[in-house]
């Protein structure tokens, strides 16, 4: 399996507006973010919801454990792909 993944950000302030765009391709072993934001939190609806932060924790393995699963317990093989060979060449990465 080879992976892609990209991730936006975008920020504004008083003085400033920031935005961010990355994109990736390859095999991203793992990944764990944590992040408090500070400032107005809006609901679905764009309404204030009263607090002032918010905490989050991304860890990759959690996201890519359950595919691993699924994948493995059908009686295939999970085989993570580094490069992606020309048609003719294929068969030295499966």
């Amino acid at each position: 399996m080879r992976e892609y993944w990209s991730a936006f950000d975008a920020s504004a302030g008083l003085n400033e507006l920031r935005l961010n765009w990355t994109v990736a391709r390859g095999m991203q072993f793992f990944e764990f973010e944590h992040r408090r934001i500070f400032g107005v939190q809006l609901n679905a609806s764009g309404k204030p919801t009263g607090e002032l932060s918010k905490a989050y924790t991304f860890n990759l393995q959690e996201l890519k454990q359950p595919i691993i699963e699924a994948v493995t317990v059908s009686g295939w093989t999970w085989q993570p792909v580094m490069w992606d060979a020309p048609k003719r060449l294929r068969w030295l990465t499966e």
